[in-house]
């Protein structure tokens, strides 16, 4: 695989990534019954913050793919991935620590007791959360792949 074609599929794997975190988007802000429960409404501050995070890493992600394209400027592939990787970090640290930490799903978990409508939308939430953590983890994947692309064209 080349640098160029692991970046690429670093990108298709953020495309598929924030399609996952706008369907949450939609369902924790959009849907959410009415009558605002402050913890509901911090779920969903959460998923806002997450598809902005993970826009602004495809942004590097998408500087690292012109700077692979012929000629390639292996120096901006560096920085873009680089960034790419930081922004995913912070990614994966408000995905563990905001929107599954355990004391968030716990407190989620007593809308249920607020009535059928709250139940359901809880359902679909914590559904559509978890249909995040696996591309969560393929990006991860992708951006260690595209390193080791980098790191076989290293001088020796």
């Amino acid at each position: 695989m080349t640098v160029e074609n692991a970046i690429m599929s670093l990108r298709g794997e953020m495309d598929r990534l924030e399609q996952r975190l706008l369907e949450l988007r939609v369902t924790a802000v959009e849907d959410r019954p009415t009558g605002g429960a402050r913890v509901a409404e911090a779920f969903g501050e959460t998923a806002e913050d997450l598809v902005t995070q993970v826009q602004e890493s495809m942004h590097a992600v998408e500087c690292a793919v012109e700077s692979a394209r012929y000629p390639a400027d292996f120096n901006r592939v560096r920085h873009a991935l680089g960034n790419a990787q930081r922004l995913h970090h912070d990614v994966l640290e408000c995905s563990s620590t905001r929107l599954l930490a355990y004391e968030r799903l716990l407190e989620l978990h007593s809308l249920a007791k607020s009535g059928p409508e709250w139940r359901a939308w809880l359902q679909v939430a914590l559904c559509a959360a978890e249909n995040c953590r696996a591309p969560l983890l393929r990006v991860n994947r992708e951006l260690f792949h595209c390193w080791m692309e980098m790191a076989e064209r290293a001088p020796s």
